[in-house]
Order: structure tokens, then sequence, then C-alpha cells
């Protein structure tokens, strides 16, 4: 016998015995992806669609006078894997389980705002969001607002608040929320004295810096009424607003930085504090 045939049939059988490992390996691989859940649970998110569309339908468009329910799309920031709850207008999407999936391009982020795309303005929020109804829905919302300020008259408007880091801006914008803090504790003569002190802090505070103003106002016209609306319809009614408004002011002062979060407090208070005395944006 040639000495070389037992050589070519061990050959043989360790290539017949790595092409079985590889094969196995990717009956592996093939069967764990295929195992793993999709990236936004559509069960899920079709729970959270109807229960902020009935958090929509109790305020009744009062608030603005359109809904804040309309096209939402929940996107996962990982993959870009989409999940609306209607469909566009392009037919990017596909109708599964009551919602409409499929993918942002890849020059699109994800993030928490609102967004034009496949020929609708959408509300986009980044998947996971809170397992906890309420501040869930006070995100939603507030991403909402977003979507509808412009047709309020409302344009989104970004701008720098960094005087609000400095010494004399944190100073002066604290005493601000102690004084909204004391309005929202307590009523008639007393509630208007401490929104006098607010207001005037504030315009102390606004004296002391250039533009201080215009920058501030165009924040809380933006963030502020967004965050004000988040909480607002995220609560049963005005008290359980005052009192999450109150608990914002004093969580508040632990915020490292002021610059671009003071809005996310200043707003709520003084949309409650005008709720309370029936003025504008007066929710039933």
């Amino acid at each position: 016998m040639n000495s070389s045939t037992p050589r070519r049939a061990n050959q043989k059988l360790c290539s017949s015995r790595a092409a079985f490992v590889l094969l196995a390996l990717a009956l592996v691989v093939v069967t764990s992806a295929a195992a793993q859940p999709s990236a936004i649970d559509t069960k899920l998110a079709v729970q959270y669609f109807q229960e902020l569309k009935q958090t929509s339908d109790r305020d009744g468009g009062r608030m603005w006078g359109l809904p804040l329910y309309g096209p939402i799309m929940f996107v996962d920031p990982g993959g870009g894997s989409v999940v609306a709850n209607q469909a566009d207008r392009e037919g990017k999407l596909v109708a599964q389980d009551g919602v409409f999936i499929g993918k942002l391009p890849k020059e699109m982020n994800a993030s928490n705002t609102a967004t034009d795309w496949a020929g609708v303005h959408w509300t986009m929020v980044m998947w996971p969001v809170s397992d906890f109804r309420q501040p869930r829905e006070r995100l939603l919302l507030h991403e909402c607002f977003h979507r509808l300020q412009k047709q309020l008259g409302l344009p989104a408007r970004d701008a720098v608040n960094a005087h609000l880091d400095e010494l004399n801006g944190r100073i002066w914008i604290q005493m601000e929320w102690r004084a909204l803090e004391r309005a929202l504790r307590t009523s008639g003569s007393a509630q208007r004295d401490a929104v006098a002190d607010a207001l005037l802090f504030r315009s102390y505070r606004r004296s002391l810096f250039p533009a201080a103003a215009q920058n501030e106002i165009a924040l809380e016209l933006n963030e502020g009424l967004a965050e004000y609306t988040g909480v607002r319809l995220s609560s049963a009614d005005l008290q359980e607003t005052v009192v999450r408004a109150d608990l914002i002011l004093r969580q508040a002062r632990n915020n490292p930085t002021f610059a671009r979060s003071f809005a996310y407090v200043s707003g709520p208070a003084y949309g409650a504090l005008l709720d309370l005395a029936g003025g504008p944006g007066a929710c039933a």
C-alpha cells in the first residue's frame, strides 16, 4: 500500500470535520440571530400609542387648540428601527401588528424631537421609553408639543444661556425658583406677593447680563412650554400638576448646569400658576 494513502484519507477526514464545524457554527449564529427579540417591542408600542391617545383625547385640544396626539414614531438609536403609529406618504413603512415598521436612512440621527421624513411631520422619540406611564407620557407630550409649535406660531428657537452658570446667574435664578415654590404652596395675597418676588428676581438677574432676557425667553417658549405641556397633561388634575412643578423646582438646585435645563424647571411652575389663576393656558 502507498504510504501516502492513509495521509490523504486523514486529510479528507480533517477537511470533513472542519466543514462540519463551520456549518454547525453558522447554524448557531443564524439560530441566535433569529432568537434575538426585535429592538422595539411592537406590542408595547401599540399599548403606549393607545394610552397616549387616551390622554390626548381627555384634553380634547383645550390646551393649545389642537390635539397633541398625531404622527409618532419610536426609533431604536442603535440600529435605526422604526415603529410608527401611522403610515408614511412614501411607502417606506410596512403595516405589522397594528403599527407601521421600517428603518431610518443612515443619514438621519435618532433623537427626541420633531422631524420631517417620508412626507410626514413626526414626533420622534428614542426607544426604550419609561415603563411607567406618567414619566413616559410627560416625555411624549413634550415632544408632541414640538411637532405642533410652528402651527401655534411658536417656531422652535434655541439659545445659549451660559450666564446662568455664572455665580450671579445661579444665585438669582435660584432666588426666582424659591419664590415660585412659595407661590405654588400658598394662595391669595401671599401667593401674589411670592409671584411678584419671582418676577423681581427674574428682572434683576436679566439686568446683569446683556441679551439675557432675549435668550432666556427664547428657550422658555421652546422647552419651557413643551415641558409644561408634558407635566400638565400627564397629571391627573391641576393639583397634581402643582405638586409636580414644586418638586421639579426643589430638585433643580442639584443640577450641575442651568444653561439649558432652567427652562424645563421654570416652564411647569409658571404654567401651573397661570392655570391656578385661570389665565392663558388654563385647562379643565
